[in-house]
């Protein structure tokens, strides 16, 4: 897993390099959409939640997602022709419990790195576009922490998941300014991801398998589904 993330990160960075190479001469290219970099932010809704094991006063089950709640990151775009654009994106990934509890607490949390590539379709004024495109998720250091020490008999379970990669599709609304800085992007992602759950500990002691199956943890806790629907949103600086 680990020799095809760094494959992918050099190629995608190779070819990033070769992009740079085409805008320096735009006049010969016609490049239309400028370079840019992003703060970006999301919202979305994870296609599986499994089981906490804790169920509330009103008989309600305590869940959590792997897959959508909320990611703030950082992305880059650049132009590699007329019609098609690069973009790469860092973002930090984070769920809560549902319903949330004022005597436990829970989170799901991941660092993603998405290289991805997008077919323009451009508007008559040639300074907004329709983005329609896909790419590579690569999820690193997803960790699931459950601490319920308020609860008789609770204690802080930590478990740790093995580096994923899986794919996006996308279709987004570009807006740039070809006389100034700032410009805009909103649309939706598609995520497929799965999971598979490396190490485990509980009150600082590791957890063997073993111990992990005496517990009767559900399926879902081993292999997490992250696979969601997101909107997102991202202020553009160009340069």
């Amino acid at each position: 897993m680990k020799k095809w993330i760094v494959i992918i990160v050099l190629f995608n960075f190779a070819y990033c390099n070769q992009a740079f190479s085409q805008q320096n001469d735009a006049k010969k290219s016609k490049i239309i959409i400028p370079s840019s970099i992003g703060l970006s932010g999301s919202i979305g809704v994870g296609f599986r939640s499994f089981d906490t094991g804790i169920v509330t006063e009103k008989n309600d089950k305590v869940k959590i997602s792997a897959g959508g709640g909320m990611w703030i990151g950082i992305n880059f775009i650049n132009s590699v022709s007329a019609k098609w654009i690069l973009g790469n994106e860092v973002n930090y990934h984070f769920t809560s419990l549902m319903p949330t509890l004022s005597n436990a607490k829970g989170n799901f949390n991941n660092w993603n790195y998405i290289p991805s590539l997008k077919r323009a379709f451009f508007f008559n004024n040639n300074e907004m576009a329709i983005l329609v495109g896909g790419g590579v998720d690569i999820s690193l250091e997803g960790k699931f922490k459950f601490n319920t020490t308020k609860i008789p008999d609770g204690a802080l379970n930590k478990y740790y998941y093995k580096p994923a990669i899986g794919g996006i599709a996308e279709v987004n609304f570009l807006i740039w300014n070809a006389e100034g800085p700032l410009g805009g992007n909103i649309g939706f992602r598609y995520t497929y991801l799965q999971y598979d759950l490396d190490k485990a500990s509980s009150n600082g002691i590791s957890l063997s398998e073993s111990d992990l199956l005496g517990y009767n943890l559900t399926k879902d806790i081993f292999e997490p589904d992250g696979s969601s629907i997101d909107f997102f949103a991202t202020l553009l600086f160009s340069f």
